[in-house]
């Protein structure tokens, strides 16, 4: 769905021109008398506020939601130009309509000699690229003049060496799956998901992922100057804020809204804050520009302020987090961001990884991500073997645990360091069979068989190893969780209906043909050896249907055992079957993410029309 037309930022000033470079701010009014300015420095505001401390400072005139007091006020236009070391401002005037930011990171020069006094040969400049939601399908659809760049990026006027990846898949679930794997290599634990997602201690969303192993810390004990930034308040790979780990950032991009609600994420959909949707309407511009062009900007300047040095940037565009058609307002100031970038100074130029952290939720391509790797193109040098290798891999089945590795090989971090030796992927930049399976690149096999991506021996059978009682025990308490969970996130006010489960209709329990030949072999092939206990782990995945229309998925890891010491063959047939975790519970049923509720058999999963799906797996 495209948009008839997309709103225009308006200037903000009429009578006050101002410009921020280099951290001096350059001021002129043009009606020539003597007028209050007024500078905000919004460099501190990096995270969401609590509800309560948003109600308390929502009410600042002329400030962006929870801003804090302003710093300093210039009085007249001959006090500019002025020096600042804000590497956020806002600017106000009797003569603006709605004030003006500028947003620009400054340059520290102890930070810019670091590669130096780590005694490390100077490594390329690298940028992590994630535009929140976006599928290789929705950005070829929503981002068609970045799309022909990328591929018009042939030689002799390339800027860039473009590596697409079609075959790279993401981790089934949301953002925090995904780039949790892609910033520590460690695969996702979905035992913490709940507590990270439920709480704003920063502890609780620290649990199980030591700082050490973090790529950001990791490329900073390399030399690298590190930043980030991210449209959604500064949320760090999906999680909530946390501010032990901004704080472990060199630079990190002012949050431009910082309420609860997190109105710069909302560039483009309808929320409370902006009924009529931000890709319509000015609501979602701050000041002159939208969030995601304040953000860029911001980047370019950093990588253009440490061209002499080695520089990490990780850039995270919510805007078109759970609306992919908002992927286009960003095509056009991503195809100049891109432009920008390849024609910094040579050393200047970062290897761009510009990705999806995943696809929209419960469609079709929900895994199938957008991943290229661009190199900037130095003219008249040979093709070095990382990127003959790179070519190589691109039809290669790939993941975000490949994506840190290979963040770890550009940086050329010594093999057998303690942060390589805890990822689990592979390197783009070494070489891959080509045969690559789905399960080698880290994904759960069970999400290889849903996609059909499996490797022979991987399908689905209908075949379920639980009695009848028990099986239905298992459902029922499905029920009650889901039934928990809308009693607790009813949205807009209104009560969600409880479920029940309906237990005539799409009943399905299946088993993979590769756990199934495994518990053949062990448990019908061994009946000589009545000594041994025979064991067998195998992930089932279990369809059923509720009230109100509702369909559910859900995959279950159980253990199947039999025998034990000094049991005699034929002794003890009894299959003992133990549920361990439970994966992956999602409504399939016939409504989408953003479809209107029907006024009969409301789905729960949209309870009242909201966007609040079982688990709030897509955020």
């Amino acid at each position: 769905r495209r948009a008839a037309s997309i709103a225009q930022c308006e200037a903000p000033a009429k009578g006050v021109r101002t410009s921020y470079v280099n951290g001096t701010l350059h001021g002129f009014l043009d009606f020539g008398h003597r007028a209050p300015l007024r500078v905000t420095d919004l460099s501190a505001s990096l995270q969401r506020l609590s509800a309560e401390e948003w109600h308390e400072a929502a009410g600042s005139p002329g400030m962006p939601h929870g801003v804090a007091a302003a710093e300093g006020a210039l009085v007249s236009p001959e006090q500019l130009p002025q020096r600042l070391l804000y590497e956020g401002v806002r600017l106000t005037s009797p003569a603006h309509r709605r004030a003006e930011v500028h947003v620009e990171p400054q340059r520290r020069e102890e930070r810019a000699r670091r590669h130096r006094a780590a005694r490390r040969p100077r490594r390329p400049s690298i940028f992590l690229l994630v535009l929140d939601g976006a599928s290789r399908e929705a950005f070829e659809a929503f981002c068609p003049r970045t799309a022909a760049y990328l591929r018009r990026q042939l030689p002799p006027q390339q800027e860039w060496r473009v590596f697409d990846f079609p075959n790279f898949h993401a981790f089934r679930g949301g953002t925090a799956e995904n780039m949790l794997a892609g910033l520590s290599g460690l695969e996702f634990d979905p035992r913490l998901n709940a507590a990270r997602r439920s709480s704003w201690d920063c502890e609780a969303i620290r649990a199980g992922l030591p700082d050490r192993t973090l790529i950001w810390n990791v490329l900073r004990q390399q030399g690298y100057v590190t930043a980030f930034g991210g449209s959604g308040c500064n949320a760090l790979a999906g999680t909530r804020y946390c501010e032990h780990w901004l704080r472990q950032f060199d630079h990190v991009a002012p949050a431009l809204e910082v309420d609860p609600s997190c109105p710069s994420q909302f560039e483009w959909a309808p929320s409370d804050l902006f009924p009529a949707g931000g890709g319509h309407s000015q609501d979602t511009c701050i000041g002159s520009l939208r969030p995601h062009e304040h953000l860029l900007r911001h980047f370019k300047k950093f990588f253009g302020i440490y061209a002499d040095s080695q520089a990490f940037g990780y850039l995270h565009l919510e805007t078109a987090h759970g609306t992919p058609e908002a992927l286009q307002l960003l095509d056009g100031a991503l195809l100049r961001h891109l432009r920008g970038l390849g024609r910094l100074p040579r050393h200047g130029r970062p290897v761009v990884l510009l990705a999806g952290d995943h696809g929209p939720p419960r469609q079709c391509d929900w895994t199938s991500a957008k991943m290229a790797i661009l190199f900037p193109r130095v003219h008249g040098r040979p093709v070095p073997a990382k990127l003959r290798a790179l070519a190589q891999n691109a039809q290669v089945a790939a993941s975000w645990l490949d994506v840190h590795a290979t963040l770890l090989e550009l940086a050329e971090v010594a093999d057998g360091s303690p942060q390589q030796r805890r990822g689990s992927g592979d390197s783009l930049l070494g070489a891959l069979p080509a045969n690559r399976s789905c399960s080698d690149s880290g994904l759960p096999r069970w999400q290889c068989a849903d996609e059909g991506r499996a490797s022979l021996g991987l399908g689905w059978l209908e075949w379920c190893p639980i009695d009848d009682a028990a099986f239905f025990a298992i459902l029922e308490r499905l029920v009650e969780d889901l039934n928990a969970d809308l009693a607790e996130h009813g949205a807009l006010g209104e009560p969600c209906p409880a479920l029940r489960l309906v237990a005539a209709e799409g009943l399905r329990c299946e088993a993979l043909l590769e756990d199934l030949l495994s518990y053949q072999a062990n448990f019908h092939g061994n009946v000589d050896q009545g000594s041994e206990v025979a064991e067998v782990q195998m992930v089932l995945r279990i369809s059923f249907s509720t009230s109100s229309g509702m369909a559910y998925e859900v995959h279950l890891e159980v253990q199947l055992s039999r025998g034990g010491r000094g049991a005699m063959p034929g002794e003890d047939d009894e299959v003992r079957t133990q549920v361990g975790q439970i994966i992956d519970l999602q409504p399939i049923s016939a409504y989408r993410q953003n479809e209107p509720c029907t006024p009969v058999g409301t789905d729960p999963a949209l309870c009242a029309c909201g966007q609040l799906g079982a688990r709030d797996l897509w955020r």
